[in-house]
């Protein structure tokens, strides 16, 4: 049985370790589409990191709430600029 996930099903999971990844909308988008279907996420958190060689990463990421944290994958989009 697969999850139905906007842009592709996702694989039921075999593990906690599970890994899930897919072509990537935008997190706004990803985070609307699961607020429709009655899904808690929160808000885009931005972070980011320095290199070692200096260059900065920069990425947004939302979470699934409670009770929605094991049963639903988190997002990550990269806006580190080119």
């Amino acid at each position: 049985m697969a999850h139905r996930v906007v842009g592709g099903a996702w694989p039921r999971p075999a593990a906690a370790s599970s890994i899930y990844a897919r072509p990537p909308m935008t997190v706004a988008a990803d985070i609307q589409a699961f607020h429709d279907a009655g899904v808690k996420i929160n808000d885009p958190i931005p972070g980011g990191r320095v290199q070692t060689g200096g260059y900065k990463l920069s990425w947004v990421a939302a979470f699934p709430l409670k009770p929605f944290m094991s049963q639903v994958p988190f997002f990550l989009q990269d806006i580190t600029p080119s």
